[in-house]
């Protein structure tokens, strides 16, 4: 298996394992401590974060089949952007941060979809075995 492989599917695991505790986190402290609008916000940080934890797993199972992987690294590079911009600034927002840092979800949503992009890119143009 190759290292990005290896790598993606690796933080894609821990992405998923804290996605859970933080799933554990918001059944049973947060819900009688944030407003019902920021318990939906972290909800919606919680949701990126577990489909995107998938994609990185997907896309470290490509690169292990994948006779180039520049396009898939990057396509990884900008689902760890994602869940760093997005779901960490939205995380933020929720747990009552200051909402100047709101302005990086659309970062981080635009670094999402680029990655599926580079993801179908890569697909498209035949980088796997």
């Amino acid at each position: 298996m190759s290292r990005l492989a290896r790598n993606c599917c690796l933080i894609g695991a821990l992405t998923l394992m804290l996605a859970v505790m933080a799933s554990g986190l918001a059944r049973h402290i947060l819900t009688t401590r944030l407003t019902a609008n920021f318990l939906d916000l972290f909800r919606v940080a919680l949701e990126y974060q577990y489909y995107h934890g998938m994609g990185l797993i997907f896309i470290g199972l490509l690169a292990a089949r994948a006779r180039r992987v520049n396009t898939l690294r990057m396509a990884a590079i900008m689902m760890i952007a994602g869940l760093l911009l997005f779901c960490g600034s939205v995380y933020a927002v929720a747990l009552g941060g200051d909402h100047s840092i709101a302005h990086l979800a659309p970062i981080g949503g635009s670094a999402f979809m680029a990655g599926w992009a580079l993801v179908a890119f890569a697909l498209w143009r035949g980088d796997l075995s």
